[in-house]
């Protein structure tokens, strides 16, 4: 009887700490039972009031990538000046996991106007981060 007992316990013990292990990686990455919007995706380019697009089809928008085997997609916008409305809305794609970096063709951009970009990550529970933005300028020619 005392060997069962022994045995419960260790069982016991052994799937209390398995939960502790599990819940502490689990909020290690930033995603959390408990955590309704996760940090937002840190934004890295373009970020810049001189943005070149001489000689290129494409603008490259890049931000630090992590969490992303707990990642289900990326929202990506880009918007016309600063707000951030409907109304300015110019490109809007929903970005899988690995799709990196996003690329936007240069037609959708004027020389001389700023534009801003969201990026908001949502993970594989259905959980969003909390919504990123940055601005730039594209250079005049």
């Amino acid at each position: 009887m005392k060997n069962i007992r022994i045995v419960i316990v260790f069982f016991c013990l052994a799937i209390l700490t398995s939960l502790f292990f599990a819940t502490t990686a689990y909020c290690r990455y930033g995603v959390t039972p408990f955590d309704a919007s996760p940090s937002a995706p840190f934004l890295l380019s373009p970020a810049s009031d001189n943005v070149d697009l001489t000689g290129k089809s494409e603008l490259s928008f890049q931000w630090e990538r992590s969490q992303l085997y707990l990642t289900d997609h990326f929202d990506f916008k880009v918007y016309k000046g600063y707000v951030t409305s409907q109304d300015n809305l110019i490109f809007k794609k929903q970005l899988d996991a690995y799709d990196y970096p996003a690329m936007v063709p240069t037609s959708y951009f004027e020389a001389g106007q700023t534009y801003t970009w969201t990026l908001v990550q949502v993970f594989s529970s259905g959980i969003k981060s909390e919504r990123a933005f940055d601005s730039f300028r594209i250079s005049k020619k």
